[in-house]
């Protein structure tokens, strides 16, 4: 039987994503499955750009990580570490450090936006917002009930199984160094999004998720926090289209940092909340 050396775990894990991402690209070229690569100018409603968002992170995220852990780990699905219970005050925690960060994470993606210059960039920049843009339309409390699910919560679940749980481990395993596995997982995690204002937040996100998962040895603190980060977002958003006064809101600079500091204090106390659990 042949032996795999946790640097080509590595690679392997991440071929099955680039497979899997592969294989959706060929499928949507087919008539019947146009919908799934649409995009604003396409003529399909924002339903089924919400849907393919949906299914993308499904089949790149989640189907890789658990035909891995169904191949290699001994343990199988005990090796994502859902099943270890993390207190309930140190999930709270992690969740209003995510939404604190989010108003720094959104003041930071904006001074980036408006500072590129570089025209492959602006327009891959724009290409992205209109898309975000499109698909989070929410007309109805269902629209906004269904982006919370499809959108937020989807993408929490399989995204920590992938990079978490799936290449933090392997990075950890093949590295031998914790701290240096959670910034690569975090690194590929804001790469694969593709947003040239969005990389340096997302980078911070994915540290915090990583951390999160380091600290508690459970993946169900870094779900939950990735869940609320996301759903925050698409609340605002919602609110955004019905009220002309939350739409034309800017939240001063110094609410902005503020919210970061509030969110490295969390995290700090996070921390100190895990290690007591632990110990």
């Amino acid at each position: 039987m042949m032996t795999f050396r946790p640097g080509m775990k590595v690679w392997l894990l991440v071929a099955l994503y680039m497979a899997c991402g592969g294989i959706l690209q060929l499928a949507s070229r087919s008539s019947a499955l146009a919908w799934m690569s649409a995009g604003p100018d396409d003529g399909y409603p924002a339903f089924y750009g919400r849907i393919a968002w949906a299914i993308y992170t499904i089949v790149t995220c989640a189907l890789p990580v658990i035909v891995f852990a169904n191949v290699f780990p001994p343990e199988r699905f005990a090796w994502f570490r859902i099943g270890v219970k993390v207190h309930p005050m140190i999930v709270v925690v992690g969740i209003l450090a995510m939404i604190s960060a989010s108003l720094g994470f959104d003041q930071i993606s904006d001074w980036i936006s408006h500072a590129i210059t570089d025209p492959s960039l602006k327009e891959l920049q724009d290409l992205g917002t209109k898309d975000s843009q499109w698909v989070l339309q929410m007309p109805t409390v269902g629209d906004l009930l269904f982006c919370l699910f499809a959108n937020a919560f989807i993408p929490a679940l399989c995204e920590e199984l992938f990079f978490r749980a799936g290449l933090q481990q392997l990075f950890s395993e093949w590295t031998k160094k914790p701290h240096l596995s959670v910034f690569m997982s975090a690194a590929f995690f804001s790469f694969v999004h593709f947003d040239p204002a969005g990389f340096p937040v997302i980078f911070l996100a994915g540290l915090m998720l990583g951390y999160a998962f380091y600290w508690t040895g459970s993946l169900r603190a870094g779900i939950a926090m990735h869940f609320m980060f996301n759903a925050f977002s698409i609340v605002v958003s919602y609110f955004s289209q019905h009220s002309a006064t939350v739409a034309s809101w800017n939240p001063p600079i110094a609410l902005s940092m503020g919210g970061l500091a509030l969110s490295g204090l969390l995290m700090f106390l996070f921390w100190k909340k895990s290690r007591q659990q632990i110990n």
